[in-house]
């Protein structure tokens, strides 16, 4: 029996899936601002689908692409930033 006041055990992969979430350290900001954060659950085509959406995002401000391997782009992109990373299962 747990007592009332315990935490539940933690998720084998806690540590694992914490550590990916928060491998980048944020950005800092200064108001006035808005911001929107999207996270999207996708498989392997997803990934890729997301990747090329970004590449002819910047593409069409003639910006430097990413390259296959990135996983993680910050960039002024003049009357906004965008912050993209790739992770394992979902794409921020």
């Amino acid at each position: 029996m747990q007592d009332k006041h315990s935490l539940p055990k933690a998720h084998p992969q806690r540590v694992s899936l914490h550590n990916e979430i928060h491998a980048r350290p944020p950005e800092a900001m200064s108001p006035p601002l808005a911001i929107s954060h999207l996270v999207m659950l996708c498989d392997a085509a997803g990934r890729e689908a997301s990747r090329a959406h970004v590449a002819a995002l910047l593409r069409e401000r003639h910006l430097p692409l990413p390259d296959a391997q990135s996983t993680h782009i910050r960039m002024d992109l003049g009357p906004f930033r965008i912050r993209w990373e790739l992770h394992t299962e979902f794409v921020t």
